[in-house]
């Protein structure tokens, strides 16, 4: 089966920039466009807030009460919800 595509898409990244660097400029200028938009932020923000998740999952405060033995009254509940 033979690759049909539109415009650009025909060709790969080597022969875009070799060919049409004002599409590979325009490109360009979009990604940086976005990435400055409210949507994006830095992989080191998002990677500190996954941490700071992990560890309130790890460190998390358990409260347990009831004594041990008695059936139903038993319950486990987290102070605070680690997603949150």
């Amino acid at each position: 089966m033979k690759r049909s595509a539109p415009g650009f898409l025909q060709y790969d990244m080597h022969t875009i920039a070799r060919k049409f660097p004002r599409a590979v400029e325009a490109m360009d200028r979009l990604i940086e466009e976005n990435f400055q938009s409210d949507f994006f932020v830095p992989a080191s923000h998002v990677d500190a807030e996954a941490e700071a998740r992990i560890e309130r999952v790890l460190r998390g405060q358990v409260v347990i009460s009831g004594k041990s033995g008695e059936g139903s009254g038993d319950s486990v509940q987290a102070e605070e919800s680690p997603l949150m």
